[in-house]
């Protein structure tokens, strides 16, 4: 059974991928893991772990996350050579993958963090006990998968202001310490019950100034139609984008509009979250670029203002 000596583990830089980090660190308490998003600087270090001095690592591990499709028949000659090498994803772009490669793992109806623990559930022998995490992940996904009528949406909500307010370790620590239940896990109760006074504090005052800067942004949508003549909302944004979208759900949306389109200016990346139940975000961010699920996806900016091909 390894306690993850040698292993790296690569996960994406949001709410799922913290969880991905609380279950890894249970997993592999030795294990180096890092905080990644798609971009240049997760290109280079694949690059980096792949290159002709890569006896660094033992064991590489991707959770939430997956890599350009270059790298993947770059990973299989790294699993021929007898290393360990998993992916955890939930995102259709990765999905092909899971279907020509075993050590692929893709489910779209499951978070990242949903889909590390069920697997090592099922082969304990790779990594020591997670322990009981069961809806701690259903209410991560509740948030992650965009779950608006779940019953734990609520609560994933509160849980996303935590992760975004807290610096990463303190959260992830946050969640290591003791029994997870004994943090949070009580359906009836809030999590900002459970958690410490100055915490709960931080994110009181998160929200606070998250929705006057909401009500700000709220004034500045735009209606538009994209090349496929989608009537779409866009609006340009400097931070808290996934939460814009439950503001605009929330304080009302044109009829007929399909889904809301965020730029971010500081960062040059796009956020597609649904509005329309029936449709699929996920294809236009991959035909510019992009990927992500269902009810939420990005893509570079290069490709803004309602372009769909």
């Amino acid at each position: 059974m390894s306690d993850g000596k040698g292993f790296i583990v690569l996960v994406h830089g949001d709410l799922d991928g913290r969880a991905c980090e609380i279950v890894a660190r249970r997993l592999w308490p030795h294990a180096r893991i890092e905080e990644h998003n798609y971009n240049e600087r997760l290109d280079n270090r694949m690059e980096e772990l792949l290159g002709e001095k890569n006896d660094s690592w033992e064991g590489l591990v991707m959770a939430d996350l997956h890599p350009r499709d270059q790298f993947f028949p770059r990973l299989e000659e790294e699993v021929k050579k007898g290393r360990y090498v998993r992916i955890y994803d939930h995102h259709k772009t990765s999905q092909p993958w899971s279907e020509k490669y075993a050590w692929v793992h893709n489910d779209n109806k499951l978070c990242g963090a949903q889909l590390l623990a069920a697997y090592h559930a099922r082969h304990p022998g790779e990594g020591q006990s997670v322990g009981n995490v069961d809806t701690f992940l259903e209410t991560v996904a509740a948030y992650d998968l965009w779950k608006l009528d779940d019953p734990l949406r609520p609560l994933a909500e509160e849980l996303n202001h935590l992760c975004m307010a807290l610096s990463r370790m303190v959260f992830v620590q946050l969640f290591l310490d003791g029994d997870y239940d004994h943090v949070v896990w009580d359906r009836e109760n809030k999590v900002l019950d459970h958690i410490s006074v100055p915490a709960s504090l931080v994110v009181a005052s998160k929200i606070s100034k998250e929705k006057r800067y909401f009500e700000n942004c709220y004034t500045r949508v735009q209606t538009r139609k994209d090349a496929d003549n989608n009537v779409f909302l866009e609006v340009y944004m400097s931070q808290g984008m996934s939460g814009f979208a439950e503001y605009v759900r929330a304080a009302g949306f044109p009829a007929g509009a399909k889904y809301l389109q965020m730029t971010n200016v500081e960062t040059g990346s796009v956020s597609l979250r649904t509005l329309d139940p029936e449709f699929d975000v996920s294809i236009l961010a991959k035909a510019r670029g992009g990927g992500g699920h269902r009810a939420a996806a990005g893509y570079p900016a290069l490709f803004a203002r309602g372009q769909s091909k």
